[in-house]
Protein backbone atom coordinates (compact mmCIF):
# COMPACT_ATOMS: atom_id res chain seq x y z
CA UNK A 1 0.00 0.00 0.00
CA UNK A 2 1.20 3.63 -1.02
CA UNK A 3 1.60 5.99 1.54
CA UNK A 4 -1.32 8.19 0.16
CA UNK A 5 -3.43 5.82 1.12
CA UNK A 6 -2.63 6.84 4.68
CA UNK A 7 -1.67 10.06 4.60
CA UNK A 8 -4.36 12.66 3.15
CA UNK A 9 -1.24 15.50 2.75
CA UNK A 10 0.19 13.01 -0.22
CA UNK A 11 -0.79 13.03 -3.73
CA UNK A 12 -0.96 10.96 -6.29
CA UNK A 13 0.72 12.76 -9.26
CA UNK A 14 0.90 11.55 -12.78
CA UNK A 15 4.24 14.20 -14.42
CA UNK A 16 3.38 14.23 -18.59
CA UNK A 17 6.85 15.52 -20.68
CA UNK A 18 5.75 14.34 -24.33
CA UNK A 19 9.26 15.73 -25.91
CA UNK A 20 11.54 13.03 -27.58
CA UNK A 21 14.58 15.05 -27.71
CA UNK A 22 17.31 16.24 -25.10
CA UNK A 23 17.41 20.02 -23.40
CA UNK A 24 15.87 21.55 -20.10
CA UNK A 25 12.14 20.39 -20.76
CA UNK A 26 12.88 16.93 -20.15
CA UNK A 27 15.77 17.40 -17.72
CA UNK A 28 12.60 19.46 -16.09
CA UNK A 29 10.73 15.83 -16.04
CA UNK A 30 13.32 14.54 -13.92
CA UNK A 31 13.54 17.36 -11.54
CA UNK A 32 10.08 17.62 -10.90
CA UNK A 33 9.92 13.63 -10.61
CA UNK A 34 12.50 13.55 -8.15
CA UNK A 35 11.03 16.45 -6.34
CA UNK A 36 7.70 14.81 -5.57
CA UNK A 37 9.54 11.96 -4.45
CA UNK A 38 11.55 13.68 -1.83
CA UNK A 39 8.38 14.90 -0.65
CA UNK A 40 6.79 11.25 -0.52
CA UNK A 41 4.64 12.09 -3.20
CA UNK A 42 3.67 8.45 -5.56
CA UNK A 43 4.69 10.12 -8.88
CA UNK A 44 3.32 8.29 -12.29
CA UNK A 45 5.10 9.17 -15.48
CA UNK A 46 3.99 9.41 -19.10
CA UNK A 47 6.65 10.17 -21.42
CA UNK A 48 7.44 10.13 -25.22
CA UNK A 49 8.36 6.19 -26.34
CA UNK A 50 11.50 7.08 -27.57
CA UNK A 51 12.55 9.57 -25.36
CA UNK A 52 16.47 9.48 -25.20
CA UNK A 53 16.29 9.84 -21.21
CA UNK A 54 14.13 6.81 -20.34
CA UNK A 55 17.05 5.40 -18.73
CA UNK A 56 17.16 7.92 -16.02
CA UNK A 57 13.51 7.88 -15.14
CA UNK A 58 14.20 4.61 -14.84
CA UNK A 59 16.53 4.98 -11.70
CA UNK A 60 13.78 7.29 -9.64
CA UNK A 61 11.33 5.04 -7.54
CA UNK A 62 7.85 5.91 -9.70
CA UNK A 63 4.67 3.96 -9.65
CA UNK A 64 4.90 3.11 -12.94
CA UNK A 65 6.68 4.71 -16.64
CA UNK A 66 3.80 4.89 -19.35
CA UNK A 67 5.10 5.41 -22.73
CA UNK A 68 2.33 7.35 -25.07
CA UNK A 69 2.67 7.49 -28.21
CA UNK A 70 1.98 10.86 -30.11
CA UNK A 71 2.09 12.72 -33.41
CA UNK A 72 1.15 16.22 -32.56
CA UNK A 73 -0.98 18.67 -29.77
CA UNK A 74 -4.30 17.75 -31.55
CA UNK A 75 -3.65 13.75 -32.25
CA UNK A 76 -7.26 12.25 -31.71
CA UNK A 77 -5.79 8.86 -30.43
CA UNK A 78 -3.14 10.23 -28.33
CA UNK A 79 -5.77 12.04 -26.68
CA UNK A 80 -7.94 8.90 -26.03
CA UNK A 81 -5.15 6.36 -24.82
CA UNK A 82 -4.19 9.40 -22.54
CA UNK A 83 -7.70 9.43 -21.54
CA UNK A 84 -8.21 5.66 -20.55
CA UNK A 85 -4.56 5.77 -18.88
CA UNK A 86 -5.63 8.88 -16.39
CA UNK A 87 -9.07 6.61 -15.80
CA UNK A 88 -7.21 3.72 -14.73
CA UNK A 89 -4.20 5.20 -13.14
CA UNK A 90 -6.23 7.75 -10.99
CA UNK A 91 -4.01 10.40 -10.20
CA UNK A 92 -5.35 13.20 -7.67
CA UNK A 93 -2.96 15.83 -9.77
CA UNK A 94 -1.42 15.75 -13.17
CA UNK A 95 1.46 18.09 -13.77
CA UNK A 96 2.07 18.92 -17.48
CA UNK A 97 5.55 19.89 -18.82
CA UNK A 98 5.71 21.49 -22.31
CA UNK A 99 3.31 22.70 -25.06
CA UNK A 100 2.20 19.42 -26.37
CA UNK A 101 1.91 17.69 -23.02
CA UNK A 102 -0.45 20.60 -21.83
CA UNK A 103 -2.44 20.22 -24.97
CA UNK A 104 -3.13 16.60 -24.94
CA UNK A 105 -3.12 16.63 -21.57
CA UNK A 106 -5.99 19.24 -21.45
CA UNK A 107 -8.29 17.57 -24.10
CA UNK A 108 -7.97 14.57 -22.23
CA UNK A 109 -9.33 15.26 -18.98
CA UNK A 110 -12.22 16.80 -20.62
CA UNK A 111 -14.40 13.97 -19.45
CA UNK A 112 -12.40 13.35 -15.42
CA UNK A 113 -14.00 16.64 -13.93
CA UNK A 114 -12.25 15.57 -10.46
CA UNK A 115 -9.02 15.62 -11.88
CA UNK A 116 -6.37 18.67 -11.77
CA UNK A 117 -4.33 19.98 -14.38
CA UNK A 118 -0.96 21.81 -13.17
CA UNK A 119 1.20 23.39 -16.18
CA UNK A 120 4.47 24.45 -16.33
CA UNK A 121 5.82 27.40 -18.14
CA UNK A 122 9.58 25.97 -19.58
CA UNK A 123 9.44 28.65 -22.04
CA UNK A 124 6.78 31.58 -23.81
CA UNK A 125 4.20 29.18 -25.20
CA UNK A 126 1.61 29.32 -23.08
CA UNK A 127 -1.41 29.26 -25.17
CA UNK A 128 -2.05 25.40 -23.82
CA UNK A 129 -1.73 26.88 -20.40
CA UNK A 130 -4.50 30.09 -19.99
CA UNK A 131 -7.39 29.00 -18.07
CA UNK A 132 -5.83 26.02 -16.35
CA UNK A 133 -6.82 25.66 -12.96
CA UNK A 134 -3.40 26.80 -12.15
CA UNK A 135 0.15 27.43 -13.69
CA UNK A 136 3.75 27.20 -11.97
CA UNK A 137 6.11 29.93 -13.37
CA UNK A 138 9.50 29.26 -13.65
CA UNK A 139 10.33 33.21 -13.14
CA UNK A 140 8.64 36.37 -12.39
CA UNK A 141 8.57 37.51 -16.19
CA UNK A 142 7.30 34.22 -17.36
CA UNK A 143 4.49 35.04 -14.70
CA UNK A 144 4.22 38.57 -16.15
CA UNK A 145 3.69 36.80 -19.51
CA UNK A 146 0.76 34.77 -18.24
CA UNK A 147 -1.18 37.79 -16.87
CA UNK A 148 -0.71 39.08 -19.84
CA UNK A 149 -2.14 36.20 -22.02
CA UNK A 150 -4.89 36.12 -19.72
CA UNK A 151 -4.28 33.92 -16.68
CA UNK A 152 -5.74 35.14 -13.55
CA UNK A 153 -2.73 36.17 -11.15
CA UNK A 154 -4.28 33.85 -8.62
CA UNK A 155 -4.32 30.87 -10.45
CA UNK A 156 -0.31 31.44 -10.91
CA UNK A 157 2.44 30.17 -8.54
CA UNK A 158 6.19 31.39 -9.09
CA UNK A 159 8.63 27.89 -8.45
CA UNK A 160 12.15 28.15 -10.36
CA UNK A 161 13.87 25.37 -11.61
CA UNK A 162 16.30 23.53 -9.82
CA UNK A 163 19.66 21.84 -9.79
CA UNK A 164 21.26 18.50 -7.66
CA UNK A 165 23.96 20.82 -6.02
CA UNK A 166 26.88 18.18 -5.51
CA UNK A 167 28.02 18.12 -1.79
CA UNK A 168 31.55 17.90 -2.33
CA UNK A 169 32.79 20.26 -5.25
CA UNK A 170 36.15 21.19 -5.38
CA UNK A 171 36.63 24.91 -6.38
CA UNK A 172 38.21 25.85 -9.36
CA UNK A 173 41.31 27.50 -8.21
CA UNK A 174 43.94 29.26 -10.53
CA UNK A 175 46.44 26.38 -12.07
CA UNK A 176 49.82 27.78 -12.47
CA UNK A 177 51.23 27.49 -16.15
CA UNK A 178 48.05 25.90 -16.89
CA UNK A 179 45.92 26.95 -20.10
CA UNK A 180 42.34 27.85 -18.78
CA UNK A 181 39.46 25.26 -19.86
CA UNK A 182 36.32 27.28 -20.80
CA UNK A 183 33.09 25.59 -20.98
CA UNK A 184 29.32 26.01 -22.31
CA UNK A 185 26.52 23.03 -22.49
CA UNK A 186 23.26 23.12 -24.58
CA UNK A 187 21.69 21.93 -27.73
CA UNK A 188 23.14 23.31 -30.51
CA UNK A 189 20.21 25.64 -31.99
CA UNK A 190 20.34 29.11 -33.24
CA UNK A 191 19.05 30.84 -30.02
CA UNK A 192 21.22 29.45 -27.66
CA UNK A 193 24.10 31.48 -28.96
CA UNK A 194 27.16 28.87 -29.92
CA UNK A 195 27.82 30.97 -32.73
CA UNK A 196 28.41 34.38 -30.30
CA UNK A 197 30.64 32.36 -28.26
CA UNK A 198 32.49 30.79 -31.26
CA UNK A 199 32.98 34.85 -32.52
CA UNK A 200 33.65 35.90 -28.64
CA UNK A 201 36.70 33.20 -28.45
CA UNK A 202 38.72 34.27 -31.72
CA UNK A 203 38.70 37.54 -30.81
CA UNK A 204 39.85 36.01 -27.49
CA UNK A 205 42.59 34.33 -29.31
CA UNK A 206 43.48 37.92 -30.69
CA UNK A 207 43.88 39.61 -27.70
CA UNK A 208 46.58 37.20 -26.84
CA UNK A 209 44.06 34.55 -24.45
CA UNK A 210 45.71 31.10 -24.70
CA UNK A 211 42.78 28.63 -23.63
CA UNK A 212 40.72 25.47 -24.56
CA UNK A 213 37.38 25.92 -24.91
CA UNK A 214 35.28 23.01 -24.15
CA UNK A 215 31.74 22.41 -25.71
CA UNK A 216 29.36 20.09 -25.06
CA UNK A 217 26.04 19.00 -26.26
CA UNK A 218 24.58 18.91 -30.21
CA UNK A 219 21.38 19.57 -32.31
CA UNK A 220 20.80 21.00 -36.05
CA UNK A 221 23.31 23.31 -35.90
CA UNK A 222 26.07 21.21 -35.22
CA UNK A 223 27.63 21.52 -38.86
CA UNK A 224 27.56 24.98 -39.08
CA UNK A 225 28.97 25.81 -35.67
CA UNK A 226 32.03 23.34 -36.95
CA UNK A 227 32.02 25.00 -40.02
CA UNK A 228 32.40 28.32 -38.03
CA UNK A 229 35.18 27.24 -35.76
CA UNK A 230 37.00 26.00 -38.77
CA UNK A 231 36.58 29.24 -40.57
CA UNK A 232 37.58 31.33 -37.64
CA UNK A 233 40.78 29.01 -37.35
CA UNK A 234 40.11 27.77 -34.13
CA UNK A 235 40.37 23.84 -34.45
CA UNK A 236 42.96 24.19 -32.04
CA UNK A 237 41.51 25.29 -29.33
CA UNK A 238 37.93 24.47 -29.58
CA UNK A 239 36.61 20.66 -28.68
CA UNK A 240 32.97 19.52 -29.69
CA UNK A 241 32.11 17.11 -26.91
CA UNK A 242 28.70 15.69 -28.21
CA UNK A 243 26.00 15.10 -25.37
CA UNK A 244 27.72 14.40 -21.69
CA UNK A 245 26.31 12.50 -19.20
CA UNK A 246 28.60 12.86 -16.57
CA UNK A 247 27.90 16.55 -16.18
CA UNK A 248 30.11 16.72 -12.66
CA UNK A 249 33.66 15.86 -14.60
CA UNK A 250 32.61 17.98 -17.62
CA UNK A 251 32.29 20.91 -14.78
CA UNK A 252 35.32 20.35 -12.83
CA UNK A 253 37.99 20.96 -16.03
CA UNK A 254 36.26 23.76 -16.48
CA UNK A 255 37.63 26.91 -14.72
CA UNK A 256 34.89 28.95 -16.19
CA UNK A 257 31.23 28.46 -17.82
CA UNK A 258 29.45 30.23 -20.27
CA UNK A 259 25.74 30.44 -21.32
CA UNK A 260 26.22 32.74 -24.46
CA UNK A 261 21.95 32.19 -25.04
CA UNK A 262 20.18 34.50 -27.28
CA UNK A 263 16.60 33.47 -25.65
CA UNK A 264 16.52 31.61 -22.32
CA UNK A 265 13.39 31.08 -20.28
CA UNK A 266 15.12 30.00 -17.18
CA UNK A 267 18.27 28.33 -17.56
CA UNK A 268 19.08 25.05 -15.95
CA UNK A 269 22.30 25.40 -17.74
CA UNK A 270 22.94 28.37 -15.55
CA UNK A 271 22.49 27.09 -12.80
CA UNK A 272 24.62 23.59 -13.20
CA UNK A 273 27.52 25.93 -13.28
CA UNK A 274 27.28 28.02 -10.43
CA UNK A 275 26.03 24.63 -8.31
CA UNK A 276 29.29 22.74 -9.97
CA UNK A 277 31.62 25.74 -8.21
CA UNK A 278 32.45 27.30 -11.45
CA UNK A 279 32.48 31.37 -12.11
CA UNK A 280 29.51 31.56 -14.50
CA UNK A 281 29.03 34.24 -17.34
CA UNK A 282 25.37 34.47 -19.12
CA UNK A 283 23.71 36.82 -21.26
CA UNK A 284 20.64 39.17 -19.88
CA UNK A 285 17.81 36.96 -21.30
CA UNK A 286 14.70 37.05 -18.99
CA UNK A 287 15.76 33.79 -17.03
CA UNK A 288 19.23 34.23 -15.99
CA UNK A 289 18.47 37.67 -14.93
CA UNK A 290 16.82 36.11 -12.46
CA UNK A 291 19.01 33.83 -11.39
CA UNK A 292 22.44 35.64 -11.67
CA UNK A 293 22.81 38.66 -9.36
CA UNK A 294 25.59 40.61 -12.26
CA UNK A 295 28.92 41.13 -10.48
CA UNK A 296 28.16 39.38 -7.12
CA UNK A 297 27.39 35.34 -8.18
CA UNK A 298 28.04 36.03 -11.93
CA UNK A 299 28.38 38.30 -14.75
CA UNK A 300 25.54 39.09 -17.12
CA UNK A 301 26.53 40.11 -20.67
CA UNK A 302 24.37 41.77 -23.29
CA UNK A 303 22.39 38.84 -25.66
CA UNK A 304 24.30 38.90 -29.49
CA UNK A 305 27.00 40.56 -28.56
CA UNK A 306 30.54 38.60 -28.99
CA UNK A 307 32.89 41.70 -27.90
CA UNK A 308 31.09 42.14 -24.41
CA UNK A 309 31.29 38.06 -23.64
CA UNK A 310 34.85 38.72 -25.25
CA UNK A 311 35.47 41.18 -22.32
CA UNK A 312 33.78 39.55 -19.54
CA UNK A 313 35.90 36.40 -20.52
CA UNK A 314 39.01 37.85 -20.22
CA UNK A 315 38.47 39.63 -17.36
CA UNK A 316 37.78 36.43 -15.17
CA UNK A 317 40.96 34.56 -16.81
CA UNK A 318 43.03 37.84 -15.90
CA UNK A 319 42.05 37.82 -12.62
CA UNK A 320 41.40 34.83 -11.03
CA UNK A 321 40.77 35.81 -7.00
CA UNK A 322 37.56 37.15 -8.82
CA UNK A 323 37.13 34.54 -10.93
CA UNK A 324 37.16 32.30 -7.58
CA UNK A 325 34.96 34.99 -5.57
CA UNK A 326 32.56 34.46 -8.32
CA UNK A 327 32.32 30.73 -7.87
CA UNK A 328 32.39 30.37 -4.41
CA UNK A 329 29.16 33.01 -4.70
CA UNK A 330 27.49 31.21 -6.83
CA UNK A 331 27.56 28.14 -5.68
CA UNK A 332 26.05 29.92 -1.90
CA UNK A 333 23.40 31.02 -4.41
CA UNK A 334 22.53 27.50 -6.04
CA UNK A 335 22.45 25.48 -2.35
CA UNK A 336 20.27 28.08 -0.92
CA UNK A 337 17.48 29.07 -3.32
CA UNK A 338 17.77 26.48 -6.04
CA UNK A 339 18.74 22.82 -4.60
CA UNK A 340 16.80 20.28 -5.03
CA UNK A 341 15.21 20.08 -1.59
CA UNK A 342 14.37 23.25 -1.32
CA UNK A 343 12.27 23.62 -4.73
CA UNK A 344 11.07 20.45 -3.50
CA UNK A 345 8.80 22.09 -0.59
CA UNK A 346 8.17 25.02 -2.95
CA UNK A 347 6.94 22.74 -5.82
CA UNK A 348 4.77 20.39 -3.46
CA UNK A 349 3.42 23.05 -1.08
CA UNK A 350 2.42 25.08 -4.12
CA UNK A 351 0.40 21.20 -5.34
CA UNK A 352 -1.10 20.39 -2.26
CA UNK A 353 -2.60 24.39 -2.39
CA UNK A 354 -3.84 23.77 -5.85
CA UNK A 355 -5.69 20.29 -5.11
CA UNK A 356 -6.99 21.27 -1.69
CA UNK A 357 -8.29 25.10 -3.10
CA UNK A 358 -10.25 22.54 -6.02
CA UNK A 359 -11.87 20.38 -3.83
Amino acid sequence: MSDAATDPALLPVACVMLSAGRGGLEQSLLDYCEALLIERHPVDAVVHPRWAGRAALERLPLEAITPLTNCNEWDPLAVHRLRNWLRAAAPRLVLTIGRRASALTRRARRRLPQLVQVGVTPNYSLGPLVGLEHVLATTLDLRGALIAAGQPPDRITVVPNLVRVPPDVAMAESRPGGVPVIGALGRFVPKKGFADLLEALARLRDRGHQFEARLAGSGPEEAALRTLAARLDLDGCVRFLGWVDDKRSFFAALDLFCVPSREEPFGIVVLEGMAHGRATIATDAPGPREIVRDGVDGLLVPRAAPDALTAAISLLLDHPDRRLALARAGRETACACFDLPVVAKRLSAAVCHVVNSSA
